[in-house]
């Protein structure tokens, strides 16, 4: 499976680095946490921070307020565990960053 970037044709204005630039990877896929971290030269360990919709982010994660960059850890929903692996710490908690259609256009809702 291949991975995919994402750059912005203009990055002026932009606040934060997870804005200007996102690799896009298949979460379901076990493998791909190794993938990422061996592509990135990571520690193995790490899993990768997911990107969601705030409308989508309850229904995902246990966490009511919005992370737009990336500094809060919290819980993967119990349901998503076994079919999210690789956003997933050992511990079952994701640290997220949440974006909203106002703000990014290309949002699409699951």
């Amino acid at each position: 499976m291949p991975l995919l970037s994402s750059y912005p044709t203009s990055c002026g204005g932009i606040k934060d680095v997870t804005d200007s630039r996102s690799i896009l990877a298949d979460p379901r896929r076990p493998d791909m946490k190794d993938r990422l971290n061996q592509l990135k030269g990571r520690e193995m360990f790490r899993p990768f921070a997911p990107v969601v919709t705030v409308e989508d982010q309850k229904k995902f994660f246990e966490l009511e307020a919005p992370s737009p960059y990336m500094l809060i850890a919290t819980q993967l929903q119990t349901q998503f565990r076994e079919f999210l692996p690789a956003i997933m710490h050992i511990d079952g908690s994701s640290r997220l960053q949440s974006i909203s259609h106002q703000k990014e256009p290309f949002a699409i809702d699951s």
